[in-house]
């Protein structure tokens, strides 16, 4: 509670400040964008307050999966709005005066889409669905833990040399990792499934048992699958598979060891980390042959490096300009057909099904980047798809849904706290993040990961 008493001031005067910069900015500015920067601070502001609320009552659970989606979503729907309503600086719009009226009305189904979500999550019809969802002992057995490695192991490091495959070798994936990151895994999600989560898994259920019995060989194991699994991370280009198995395991420890909080040491360590993602971002840019050791120590040095790499990353978060694309390009709506299918075929290869349909994300690209000079990153996110399908009833509906989900999946969690109902938790956690993107492709992964955990969780429980 003395950390909410200091926190909260703090944190009231920045958004007293931001809300005098904006009026500030807004001044300067045409009055036809006055309502684009109340409905992005009202996103703003309908995301983080209940949050805000909940540290000021000591009921903030920092691993509440309701909070990743929330922090994500600010980012993608009302941070990136106010930094192009300021700067001008778009993604995919081009000229931000010829895109006032759809940006507005994406802005709009924002925030309703946040509002809608927290009807959701207090929901009770969540609790009483965690009570009936089934679940797996809490007891491992614990030889287990090896002979999973010795399944998953194997078969990941197969599957993640058969995606280097494509390029010649590691070497010649890393050096060109732009292109390769982006077409190299193209056709090869099963790969990319096996290769990233499955040393995953095993990191996660090692970790696990290495808290519950504080032996040394466990804790050699766990250290050595870290290892690999941000090596693999890397090594494909991705954030994502850094940054998520660095989540999962912090939930782990959360709930199983000492609760993480916003104190200055893990803010220290994520800025960190966050700063190295940022360096890692710019540089997977440029090819290999092209990193000159004092070029990049140079750069490092200058203001104009971290200004760009800043604005690289909140480039990322760009959820709105795919959002106003759909609300202004949508001539009639899908109605769940493209998702539908979709999920439907997603687990046939395509090396079986030569002629499966259209996955989504292509279409999206067909239908609505058509103009767009660099789509690279672009994807429909979450209100893109469900306005998409169903208009604004698909927005309403869907973010109640997702809000429901979310409490659900946490009840589920505070029902069962052990760390089998953990493993399954972390899934969860990171697809709430994920969905944000795009929902359906998304969805699919989520379902795979899922199935991939619950497999083994059957192995370390069953006919113990």
């Amino acid at each position: 509670m003395r950390e909410a008493r200091i926190l909260v001031p703090v944190v009231g005067g920045c958004a007293l400040a931001a809300v005098a910069g904006a009026g500030i900015v807004l001044w300067g500015q045409a009055i036809n964008y006055g309502v684009s920067w109340v409905l992005a601070l009202g996103v703003i502001v309908a995301g983080l307050l209940p949050l805000l609320r909940e540290w000021r009552q000591g009921t903030f659970d920092l691993f509440n999966l309701k909070n990743a989606f929330l922090a994500y979503y600010v980012m993608q729907f009302g941070v990136w709005g106010l930094w192009i309503l300021m700067t001008g600086d778009t993604k995919f719009l081009g000229r931000l005066d010829r895109w006032r009226e759809p940006l507005e009305w994406a802005l709009l189904y924002a925030l309703l889409g946040v509002l809608v979500f927290h009807l959701g999550y207090g929901c009770r019809l969540g609790e009483r669905l965690a009570a009936h969802l089934p679940h797996f002992p809490a007891a491992w057995v614990r030889i287990r833990v090896w002979l999973l490695a010795l399944v998953l192991l194997p078969v990941g490091l197969w599957s993640f040399h058969a995606i280097l495959l494509g390029a010649g070798s590691l070497a010649d994936f890393v050096a060109e990792l732009t292109a390769n990151r982006v077409h190299g895994i193209r056709e090869k999600g099963y790969y990319l499934l096996f290769a990233w989560f499955g040393p995953t898994i095993v990191m996660l259920a090692t970790y696990a048992t290495w808290v519950e019995t504080r032996a040394k060989k466990y804790a050699v194991l766990f250290g050595i699958l870290l290892l690999l699994v941000l090596g693999i991370g890397v090594s494909l280009g991705y954030r994502a598979f850094v940054i998520f198995p660095l989540l999962q395991l912090l939930c782990l420890h959360h709930y199983l060891r000492a609760r993480v909080r916003l104190r200055p040491r893990y803010l220290g360590a994520g800025l960190v980390v966050a700063v190295l993602l940022n360096i890692y971002s710019f540089y997977r840019e440029v090819p290999l042959e092209r990193l000159q050791a004092r070029e990049v120590v140079a750069h490092l040095q200058q203001a104009e490096f971290w200004r760009e790499s800043s604005v690289l990353f909140l480039r990322r978060f760009s959820g709105i300009e795919s959002l106003a694309l759909i609300v202004e390009r949508t001539e009639s709506h899908a109605y769940g057909v493209p998702a539908a299918l979709t999920l439907l075929t997603f687990p046939i290869p395509r090396a079986v099904w030569a002629e499966k349909i259209t996955p989504i994300g292509v279409l999206y690209a067909r239908l609505y980047l058509y103009d767009v000079a660099n789509p690279e990153g672009a994807s429909p996110t979450l209100l893109g798809e469900l306005y998409w399908n169903f208009h604004v009833a698909g927005i309403l509906a869907g973010m109640f849904l997702v809000g429901l989900f979310c409490r659900t999946a946490y009840s589920y969690r505070q029902l069962r706290p052990d760390k089998s109902a953990l493993l399954l938790y972390a899934v969860a956690l990171t697809y709430a993040i994920w969905m944000i993107d795009a929902p359906t492709t998304h969805t699919a992964g989520f379902i795979s990961m899922t199935v991939l955990v619950v497999l083994a969780l059957a192995g370390l429980t069953l006919f113990a």
